[in-house]
């Protein structure tokens, strides 16, 4: 079931995450790779659209959508992540006419007559990921001015002239793989910032060297990025693990929230019951999907009613608010605990959001995963008894921050 893909490792990493992702793909895996490698090998750098892929892997008796499912990723952290395909956290809503893209990583994965190609443009983009941190950690900006290092398609070839290749690759100067640079950098964690190109051809553009790109300084091989993108991407430590001891826990722990919240607020309650039959209903579990999803809204109904004063974050649902509020006055220590529990409350509203509206399912399927959770959701009441829990766990978070600045 294993492919030869990607061969002996040349050193084999410590992040046995990053081992996870490098290691040879299955057959079916393999599949997909080589058929969104070669289309873009053959469209002259174009990705493929997701209903060519899906008709390549029908003929081959496999449902591309499963097969995606059993790719790895890595991350978590700030609901970014890391795999095989840039999709991969969104293939639960993917639609027919959206292009495939294989990131450096799935690339490198390419088999057969496409990994000479492959492994040669992977190399390139590796090199020039070091050319930006060099330009990066030697650029010395003007006192008073507000312009951003940039790089151009222009200096990177200009660059590719100056290095050595083995074999025949006078065309890793040319303006057509300054059009291939571009559409593998445009993807990647590493290259995030801005960037635009002249034309569609996408064979002249600049990039703006962001500071995070300081964060690879010595990567020199893919082995190498992809163990520094887990560090990276890694998920924050659980907060707290904690078993929910009775279904009552959720409308109790909102409740002690809301007492700390008044100690820290001039007796103000925090929870503004519009429905107490949707709190107590947070008591019950939930057999289905309908019932995952009346449940879990109730629960971001609570929270949309959470009475927040305006501070630095005006707009946006009350958990936005609350994170701009507490940020204002809650000691600098205590921010990165909040933060992190806030975001699991972000992540439920998204869930729910996805839940009632199609386009929101892109957010939606990241938020599951931020909550290691795989999908497609098939037990619905082992979902809910997730989400009471990091709900529970989050509340009693912000709940002691706020004693805390109390005393």
């Amino acid at each position: 079931m294993t492919s030869s893909s990607s061969g002996p490792l040349e050193a084999e990493p410590s992040n046995r995450a990053a081992a996870g992702l490098l290691k040879p793909l299955t057959e079916e895996q393999q599949w997909v790779v080589d058929v969104i490698g070669g289309a873009f090998w053959k469209e002259h750098f174009t990705w493929p659209m997701f209903l060519y892929v899906e008709a390549e892997m029908d003929n081959r008796g496999h449902d591309l959508r499963e097969v995606l499912a059993t790719f790895p990723m890595i991350g978590g952290g700030r609901n970014q992540f890391y795999g095989a395909l840039s999709s991969l956290p969104h293939i639960a809503s993917i639609n027919e006419t959206q292009e495939l893209k294989l990131s450096l990583l799935g690339l490198w994965h390419c088999d057969g007559t496409l990994r000479p190609f492959a492994r040669a443009a992977v190399a390139d983009v590796i090199s020039i990921l070091n050319m930006f941190v060099v330009k990066r950690r030697s650029w010395r900006p003007n006192p008073t001015g507000t312009k951003m290092p940039e790089i151009t398609s222009e200096e990177v070839l200009a660059y590719q002239k100056q290095r050595v290749f083995d074999g025949n690759d006078a065309d890793r100067n040319s303006a057509q793989w300054s059009r291939l640079l571009y559409q593998l950098m445009e993807d990647e964690q590493c290259f995030q910032g801005g960037h635009s190109a002249t034309d569609d051809t996408l064979t002249s553009w600049r990039w703006t060297v962001g500071r995070s790109v300081r964060q690879y300084k010595d990567v020199a091989s893919i082995e190498q990025y992809v163990e520094r993108l887990t560090t990276l991407l890694a998920p924050p430590p659980a907060i707290e693990h904690r078993t929910t001891a009775s279904p009552l826990d959720l409308p109790t722990s909102l409740g002690y929230l809301d007492s700390a919240w008044r100690l820290t607020h001039e007796r103000k309650h925090l929870l503004h019951l519009v429905s107490p039959e949707k709190v107590a209903s947070l008591a019950f579990d939930a057999g289905s999907r309908e019932e995952f999803f009346d449940r879990l809204s109730a629960l971001c109904d609570t929270m949309k009613g959470f009475q927040v004063p305006a501070g630095s974050t005006k707009d946006g649902h009350a958990v936005v608010r609350m994170k701009g509020h507490l940020q204002d006055i809650l000691p600098p220590e205590a921010h990165t605990r909040v933060d992190e529990a806030l975001d699991v409350l972000s992540n439920l509203v998204a869930i729910r959001n996805g839940g009632e509206h199609g386009d929101a399912q892109d957010k939606a399927a990241s938020s599951w995963l931020a909550l290691r959770v795989r999908l497609p959701v098939t037990d619905w009441t082992a979902a809910w008894i997730l989400v009471r829990q990091r709900a529970i766990v989050a509340f009693d978070v912000l709940r002691d921050e706020l004693i805390a600045v109390s005393d």
